[in-house]
């Protein structure tokens, strides 16, 4: 066996730091109107972007395949249907399309799609299970 390296030390740590080498320096009041800013964002009351939606599973007429339906959305939300049917496939790996006022998604995407929409605002209700 060979002999062990010895490891050059230093009396000074050595630095990880990436930013260590600028020249940076904040005022206390800088500081300060920052954790203000930051605090007045927290405390805004944030919009209610969802509403009730509600869920079924339809088989019939599509050949045996199951189709999972998302219906019942506001009338002031149609516009964002399609924002939000893109979310929902990319999220679920899954295809679907809007139908009218409605999301249908392809195959039982009941409770994944459920719980991506209540993280979105909405409450949903119906044939969960």
């Amino acid at each position: 066996m060979g002999k062990k390296k010895q490891r050059y030390q230093s009396e000074e740590a050595p630095s990880n730091n990436p930013f260590g080498g600028l020249d940076l320096s904040f005022s206390n009041e800088q500081l300060s109107a920052y954790e203000e800013e930051k605090e007045a964002v927290a405390n805004e009351p944030e919009s209610f972007a969802g509403g009730l939606v509600r869920v079924r599973l339809e088989k019939k007429g599509r050949g045996g395949k199951s189709v999972t339906v998302f219906y019942e959305f506001d009338k002031e939300q149609d516009s964002s249907l399609p924002e939000l049917l893109k979310g929902l496939k990319k999220h679920l790996a899954a295809g679907g399309k809007v139908v009218e006022d409605s999301l249908e998604l392809q195959g039982d995407q009941r409770l994944k799609a459920a719980e991506w929409l209540e993280q979105q605002g909405y409450k949903v209700k119906g044939q969960l299970i």
